[in-house]
């Protein structure tokens, strides 16, 4: 049975995409949304209509997808516009225009000059969009307002090509799609029936809901919006089993017991009940008239669950054959031939040659065929079902599955350092993100997280790189890497926000209330003065207070406005204590001037015993002894009240003040210090003290 030839039980989904296509070839263009959670047979559906309308000269049908997570990573979060960048490439690539007018001229010569660079869609959009926006004289931000520039590209782009011929769009799994691709989905729906683009999509429910996705914004938002179809798929009644159960069995003569039996045990869904069938299909419960056996629904052989079904497929493969099947599964759902070639160690046509009996033995993975990834044209697979990927991943011992993703991080790591093409680097650098994330490399993920983020500013969107720094975040910060990736991080996000785009809807919550959280998002988080005093604490603690003195002045001269006096004061401190330990007496002492001269305006009494610790840390440097003592007196004062960590801070500098003066009370000071020390789990100091005693 060819399986894509059916489309059983969803025939009104059929009605509703020649309602749409009859619609486009008015000019009119239309958004189908299918939902279903998994075994639903979205995708199948997909792919048939795909089959059916790929030929279709009145319009230019192409079929695309967003990544699936890599382990539990969502790569589709860090990829901008990954979907529709797809499908304009396979547009383009296909693309026959006729010179009639200027613009159909331009157009064409545009697209040629793109094809050779057509893996930087990015920058083939930007051409064709010029092209329109002076054919129409118009620009779209006059209609659009909440969208960005790279947004409104895209969408001139694809009005562009709409209006040299119908595009009818196919999207699986868009409930994975980032943040831009459901900002532009949303500008296309704005005005969708003003252009002939039809748009065709699939998504899980459950997965929005769960996981609060950005496509789950647009399901609340166009609920209700005229040219906008939303439809479930159903789950399969007895009759339709029948229906379907002909096409599996030869003569089949209909058969209540047998479709009753497929019935409960799938609960009508068509996924399971397409592999139960599959499996009678290959062992066969009628005889040669058509006849089913007397003791079918007493038969101990039967497979009593869909795992059942799945075991037997997998039990008549061989120890290698599993083996080879979990070496895929790291890569993702989708794998290539480039990558488990070299996973195996073998060369691709031995590759290729295994994977290709694979493919016909079990039917647990399918060629999609030759694509471009990771700069190289490889043929591409998919496991036909998302249990088989599990599986197989699942089979991997701990050790076998950070040792798979080890060895793709450095495949990909060495491809992207070797590669002087930063298209292709942009590329792989969300792949090197999930791959390391799950071998454990915590380093390459740090930094391949920052340089995707410094790839998506150029798409001058903000959350994508909120996503990428959220990441980022999780990790601890350990080195002066990370210290700088942090400012870096900020510097991106202010960058973004500073091109005043709104981009986003807030996050639905309820029926009647929306997240303002969200559209607060990183306006509030665009200076982080936590994260910077963190990153300047750090440094000073791993000595590295050249690094310490350059960040607090930066601060100081570049965020003035956005401290109140108590953060400015804070910075000063510790730049303070920067100039003192790099014995920059000069600088630290207009410092500690300026803030014994300002002193008295401070109310906070736990800054105030800052203060003149940091003073008497100056003083004993250039050896004014009188006027430590002097200051570490005023702070001992305020202690009585102040918490325990300013005590020890005061303990501490009487101590080291006394002992520099032979003081034989300087002991008991440092005693107590490191006793306190010990209370608050401070080791690092707990064992300077006992070296100082």
């Amino acid at each position: 049975m060819a399986e894509n030839s059916i489309i059983i039980g969803n025939q009104f989904i059929s009605n509703l995409i020649n309602d749409s296509l009859n619609n486009l070839s008015r000019g009119n263009g239309s958004i189908l949304l299918i939902s279903g959670e998994s075994g639903f047979g979205k995708t199948h559906i997909l792919n048939y209509i795909y089959d059916k309308y790929k030929q279709k000269s009145n319009y230019k049908t192409v079929i695309t997808e967003t990544q699936s997570p890599i382990g539990n990573f969502n790569l589709g979060n860090l990829q901008p516009l990954f979907s529709f960048s797809k499908a304009i490439e396979k547009i383009l690539q296909g693309q026959e225009i006729t010179p009639e007018k200027r613009f159909a001229k331009n157009l064409s010569l545009t697209v040629l000059a793109s094809i050779p660079v057509i893996d930087s869609v990015f920058y083939a959009v930007k051409e064709i969009s010029k092209d329109w926006k002076q054919f129409k004289q118009e620009k779209s931000n006059e209609k659009i307002k909440n969208s960005n520039a790279v947004i409104n590209d895209y969408y001139d782009t694809l009005v562009s090509l709409s209006h040299q011929v119908p595009l009818f769009i196919l999207i699986d799994d868009i409930h994975w799609a980032d943040p831009m691709s459901v900002e532009l989905l949303s500008v296309l729906a704005e005005n969708i029936s003003e252009h002939p683009i039809f748009i065709m999509i699939s998504y899980k429910k459950s997965n929005l809901e769960t996981n609060n996705l950005p496509f789950n914004t647009f399901t609340y938002k166009y609920k209700s919006t005229k040219g906008i179809n939303f439809v479930d798929i159903e789950t399969l009644t007895l009759a339709q089993i029948s229906e379907l159960s002909s096409n599996y069995f030869d003569n089949y003569k209909q058969n209540i017991e047998f479709e009753k039996w497929i019935y409960e045990k799938s609960l009508g869904v068509p996924g399971i009940a397409n592999e139960y069938l599959k499996y009678f299909s290959k062992y066969s419960p009628f005889d040669s008239k058509g006849e089913l056996a007397t003791n079918f629904e007493g038969n101990e052989f039967l497979p009593s669950s869909l795992q059942s079904v799945f075991s037997q497929h997998i039990d008549i493969l061989s120890e290698e054959e599993r083996n080879i099947l979990a070496v895929c599964s790291a890569e993702g759902v989708e794998f290539s031939a480039l990558i488990v070639s070299q996973l195996m160690n073998v060369d691709l046509l031995t590759c290729i040659k295994k994977l290709k009996q694979l493919q016909t033995k079990t039917g647990i993975i399918k060629s999609l065929g030759a694509r471009t990834k990771y700069g190289v044209k490889t043929t591409i697979y998919k496991f036909t079902q998302q249990f088989y990927h599990s599986y197989f991943e699942n089979s991997l011992e701990y050790e076998e599955y950070a040792a798979l993703h080890t060895q793709i991080t450095n495949l990909l790591k060495e491809k992207y350092e070797k590669s002087n093409n930063e298209i292709l680097k942009e590329e792989i650098a969300p792949y090197l993100v999930a791959h390391s994330m799950a071998s454990g490399d915590e380093e390459t993920a740090k930094s391949m997280l920052l340089a995707t983020a410094q790839y998506a500013e150029k798409y001058g969107n903000n959350e994508i790189i909120q996503n990428a720094y959220n990441q980022f975040s999780i990790y601890n910060q350990q080195n002066e890497n990370d210290n700088l990736r942090q400012i870096e991080f900020l510097e991106l996000i202010e960058g973004t926000e500073s091109l005043g785009d709104d981009l986003f809807e807030p996050h639905f919550t309820s029926e009647n209330s929306y997240d303002t959280e969200f559209t607060k998002g990183f306006v509030s988080e665009i200076f982080d003065f936590k994260l910077y005093r963190k990153s300047i604490e750090n440094d000073i603690i791993n000595d590295k207070l050249d690094s310490a003195i350059s960040k607090s002045i930066h601060i100081l001269e570049k965020y003035e406005s956005s401290m109140n006096e108590i953060e400015k004061l804070q910075i000063n401190l510790l730049l303070t204590k920067s100039y003192i330990e790099t014995s920059n007496f000069i600088e630290a002492e207009k410092i500690v001037n300026y803030l014994e001269n300002s002193i008295d305006n401070f109310n906070n009494e736990q800054l105030k015993c800052l203060i003149y610790n940091i003073s008497a840390q100056y003083y004993l440097h250039i050896e004014n002894l009188p006027k430590a003592y002097y200051s570490l007196d005023k702070a001992t004062n305020l202690l009585n009240y102040l918490p325990y960590e300013l005590r020890l801070l005061t303990l501490a500098n009487i101590g080291i003040l006394k002992k520099k003066t032979n003081n034989e009370k300087s002991r008991e000071y440092l005693i107590s210090a490191k006793n306190l020390s010990n209370y608050l789990n401070f080791n690092k100091l707990y064992n300077d003290f006992n070296d100082m005693l």
